[in-house]
């Protein structure tokens, strides 16, 4: 069977069971399977493909099928100027995220040798991403999830980040417990999912872990243990930004307004508020 012929049945299998995007996806697998792009697809497209090629890319298909996420049967997935690797256990670095990084990249060009913190760090996307970027930053990536810390060192290593500390705590113990340096940035994507949709998310979000979706009752615990436990000890002129949930940035605001001044809500890439920052001002 050629590539292209495989290319084709993979569509058509993945449109009758309703998975979108379907001819994104199956360009996806075939240039993670076949090694070709669409450009070379075209070109290269009837050749025949070896037996053990169709067997692997026919199980991603059936596993896409199944509800799988393109971007665990890939293995990797592009954040901002970077590849991370992900898979089961990780969260999926989204597009709206790269925001949170141009917040923590301006912050860094005006502030050198900052001491900068990435709390719920997951795949570690954006502390690794402004690591890179700044390597006279100390990066401090804190992660609670065994199997996410599998993909925050491995990323790490690939882009050798030796300005980049990753940690295994749990953000509710709080900054002073932790006996570190301040932060002079402040950044997390924390679960923001309130726990009663969760069930209600697509199929292929709730194959992410939980752990990394479920931001309590009314999605806000995480937003509280950060207003309590780490903006106090935030140094004078520091600035904290956080991803949140629609609906959420004028709620987190508030909860954030005893510990920070001059604060902003800011939009995403597709227009939505997403994202609340500000500065800690004289104590």
């Amino acid at each position: 069977m050629t590539v292209e012929a495989l290319f084709r049945s993979a569509v058509a299998d993945l449109a009758d069971n309703r998975v979108p995007d379907a001819a994104f996806d199956c360009a996806c697998l075939v240039e993670s399977v076949f090694g070709l792009g669409r450009t070379e697809r075209f070109r290269y497209g009837e050749r025949q493909a070896a037996p053990q090629e169709v067997a692997y890319f026919q199980t991603l298909i059936a596993r896409r099928i199944a509800g799988e996420p393109l971007q665990y049967l890939l293995g990797v997935w592009d954040f901002y100027d970077m590849t991370f690797f992900v898979g089961e256990g990780v969260l999926i670095p989204r597009p709206e995220t790269e925001k949170l990084v141009d917040i923590g990249l301006s912050y860094l060009a005006a502030h050198p040798n900052a001491v900068v913190y990435d709390l719920c760090a997951g795949s570690g996307c954006i502390g690794l991403t402004l690591a890179k970027h700044f390597p006279d930053s100390r990066v401090y990536l804190l992660e609670y999830s065994k199997k996410a810390l599998v993909y925050t060192r491995k990323n790490r290593e690939k882009y050798a980040l030796d300005n980049a500390v990753i940690l295994e705590y749990d953000i509710a113990c709080g900054f002073p417990a932790l006996c570190a340096s301040a932060p002079d940035l402040l950044l997390s994507n924390p679960p923001y999912i309130a726990a009663g949709e969760l069930p209600t998310l697509q199929r292929e979000v709730r194959r992410e872990p939980v752990m990394a979706l479920d931001g309590g009752e009314d999605g806000l615990d995480f937003y509280r243990v950060i207003a309590e436990k780490w903006l106090p000890f935030l140094q004078t002129g520091s600035l904290a930004a956080v991803e949140t949930g629609e609906g959420q940035p004028p709620l987190v605001a508030k909860l954030f307004s005893r510990a920070l001044t001059g604060l902003q809500i800011l939009p995403d890439c597709y227009g939505t508020d997403r994202f609340v920052c500000g500065q800690k001002g004289d104590n």
